[in-house]
């Protein structure tokens, strides 16, 4: 996009298939997302010529709440640039002549991160002399980024502030700038990154009405001190701050900021931004029945309701006086619209939907869910274009919501996205009740469902391209059309009696090596809501540090080493979440690595049944432990591997059983170790009583 600006102010058109009477929809239910916390104080003091002292923006609250998590997961695309119209998508503020509502696009490859922040803003302005220290006090947005991903409340080395103005024509360098903390203030940081700025409306630094602004930072991994992407399951934080100027005497105006209950001095109330998308991991139980639940079927009552322009973009609504705080209560169909060109933000939509899941029987398992819209048209065709097909978003929201009163300014944000499905334009319309769309919503519904409910859910779309709004029956169509009508489906099945994991059933094999490790502090599971241990999930070198560590010194937190300064090893460097693990790992002898030039760990390969022998048996033999020659017990083990005396004397110190008792015996060396039987042999390792 550059810095220019688009060069006309363009708006999305739609076209609504017809062939029955009711076809053209009515205006949608606009929204709001919740209201700006107050503006802190802008940068204040200069240490130096390169040394900023930032104040914390946020809330001031009288009594401390418990801050609630939200959550970004990243998508990945490999090799390949990140698509926006694929990454996940988020939204924060208000939209009215004063206040911006922002749209947020986030996804990485294997070089790099990419955020880019849609502004919706009445008047731009920015800095024709810029200074470093001062981009913050234009038209701007200021990324925080926290690689240590904890719940540590200071500022560390690990955290990094990233600042871009809003440009007409000129060159980024000067108005963009990055930080990194020193552990006293926020010194300027040379890393490689870059920012690109684009706007829609009249002309930047006047009172004539602009439409708002686009910027996007892609920052390079290697600038960050990583030698690759994050390893999938990496979680960082990420807060972020939109700074606005309404005119050139820089009237004070309230920064934006996402999430809304953070600030910038304490990394544990930013955002969680995590790398790769969530799994639902069902227990492996049979189905016992299924739920069906829609508005007005066995006396469900399922609201839904949109917020946006909808399908006639905002038509005849005043955009920056009325239509933050336009409701559309009872309109049978919702419009789920985003795109690239920041002009057209009075045709992006969302809608939003919550399920009551008092249906599904009291102390079931959920196995799957799904939830199902029927489509009947969407926007371009004709003279406006051909329509393009739209990845639309599944996320949830926290917060209740009515129908009533639901508007731009007052929307949910997002709690967390749980990827989506590719919707298709229609060619024509299709009949009642439209075409049947389905996302998969199994690891949503199992959270609502263990925490006991009701479903609240958010969809929306980063789609880029012009002529992408999809249009669905919404749950207020009338009783002919009931089947058309927003629905959720799920399967669930019977609770094998369990004790702390819902997927370790106490006649699961490892039941109890697993619940003994739980309940002597060494392990946590694999997910917190529901409890899982995923059993059969491999194990990772980086997970298996941690739990050789905890093998060795007993149910820690922390690693009982300090990190060094200087990584060891050249694939994991220090914001890596298991760097302190795998160094402590190395230092204390269980490990050379994976590679010796150069000296690699590979954290994210899978542990075999092979290194997990070595590990093993040093913690039960102690770290300079050397098993005796191999005899040749195993056919699948040569002599001459590096790992044949390990795996025999791992047999035959009652370890690890073979993978076959033959004839011939077999090992199955690099066959990947899952955390069962990685408890299996923590167990027998460590000689610890049953429970």
């Amino acid at each position: 996009m550059g810095s220019r600006s688009w060069e006309t102010d363009r708006w999305s058109r739609i076209r609504i298939f017809s062939g029955a009477s009711g076809c053209r929809p009515t205006p949608h239910r606009t929204a709001r997302a919740v209201k700006k916390i107050f503006q802190a104080m802008l940068l204040l003091l200069i240490l130096s010529a390169s040394a900023i002292q930032v104040p914390g923006l946020g809330a001031f609250q009288a009594e401390a709440q418990e801050p609630l998590v939200r959550r970004v997961n990243a998508p990945y695309f490999g090799q390949q640039d990140v698509r926006p119209e694929e990454s996940a998508v988020f939204w924060f503020g208000q939209v009215n002549s004063r206040d911006n509502l922002a749209n947020v696009r986030v996804g990485y490859n294997d070089n790099e991160l990419y955020v880019r922040v849609a502004v919706f803003d009445r008047l731009l302005w920015y800095d024709t002399t810029p200074a470093a220290a001062d981009l913050a006090s234009w038209d701007s947005v200021s990324l925080y980024l926290d690689l240590d991903g904890t719940t540590r409340t200071a500022l560390s080395e690990d955290a990094y502030w990233f600042v871009g103005q809003l440009t007409w024509w000129e060159e980024r360098e000067a108005y963009q700038a990055a930080y990194r903390w020193d552990g006293a203030a926020w010194r300027l940081f040379s890393g490689a990154y870059s920012t690109s700025a684009g706007w829609r409306g009249n002309a930047p630094n006047d009172q004539i009405n602009d439409k708002g602004w686009v910027l996007t930072y892609q920052i390079p991994f290697a600038s960050l001190g990583l030698s690759s992407a994050p390893v999938e399951g990496t979680k960082w934080r990420m807060f972020l701050s939109v700074h606005d100027r309404d005119d050139a005497s820089g009237t004070n105006i309230s920064d934006t900021i996402w999430p809304p209950e953070g600030w910038t001095g304490d990394p544990s109330m930013w955002g969680e931004l995590s790398f790769g998308l969530p799994i639902y991991q069902a227990p492996t139980i049979s189905p016992s029945g299924t739920v069906v639940i829609r508005q007005g079927l066995n006396g469900a009552q399922v609201i839904d309701g949109a917020v946006g322009g909808g399908g006639t973009c905002a038509e005849g609504i005043d955009i920056w006086n009325a239509l933050g705080d336009t409701n559309y209560a009872g309109a049978t169909d919702f419009n789920i619209q985003n795109q690239a060109d920041v002009a057209d933000w009075p045709c992006y939509s969302r809608a939003y939907l919550t399920f009551p899941l008092d249906d599904i029987p009291p102390g079931k398992v959920i196995l799957s869910a799904k939830l199902i819209l029927h489509q009947y048209g969407n926007s371009g065709g004709g003279s406006w274009g051909d329509p393009e097909p739209s990845w639309i978003q599944v996320l949830t929201v926290s917060d209740a919501w009515q129908e009533s009163n639901l508007t731009l300014n007052n929307a949910p944000l997002a709690a967390e996205n749980f990827g989506g499905s590719w919707v298709d334009p229609l060619a024509s319309f299709p009949g009642w009740p439209g075409v049947e769309r389905e996302w998969d919503v199994s690891l949503p519904v199992a959270q609502a469902y263990q925490q006991g409910g009701p479903l609240r859910l958010a969809l929306y779309s980063a789609d880029m391209a012009y002529h992408s709004g999809k249009y669905f029956v919404s749950s207020d169509t009338e009783d002919w059309n009931a089947v058309g009508r927003p629905t959720l489906e799920v399967v669930w099945g019977e609770a094998t009696p369990t004790g702390t994991f819902v997927d370790v059933p106490m006649d699961y094999w490892a039941y109890d090596y697993i619940e003994t490790l739980y309940q002597s502090d060494y392990v946590a599971g694999c997910s917190a809501n529901p409890p899982m241990y995923c059993p059969e999930r491999t194990l990772s070198r980086a997970e298996s540090s941690v739990f050789i560590l905890r093998g060795a010194y007993g149910a820690i937190a922390d690693p009982p080493h300090a990190p060094p300064s200087q990584p060891t090893f050249e694939d994991v460097d220090s914001g890596y979440w298991g760097y302190g693990w795998i160094e402590s790992l190395w230092r204390d002898g269980y490990t050379a690595g994976c590679s010796d030039t150069p000296p690699l760990y590979c954290p994210s390969r899978q542990h075999t049944r092979a290194e997990g022998s070595v590990f093993f048996l040093r913690i039960k033999n102690g770290v300079d432990y050397q098993p005796p020659p191999a005899s040749g017990l195993f056919a699948d083990a040569d002599p001459d591997a590096w790992y044949a005396g390990w795996v025999e004397a791992a047999y035959l110190e009652g370890l690890l059983p073979p993978c076959s008792e033959g004839p011939p015996m077999r090992f199955c060396p690099e066959d990947p170790l899952d955390r069962a039987w990685a408890a299996y042999m923590m167990i027998q390792a460590k000689n610890l009583p049953m429970q």
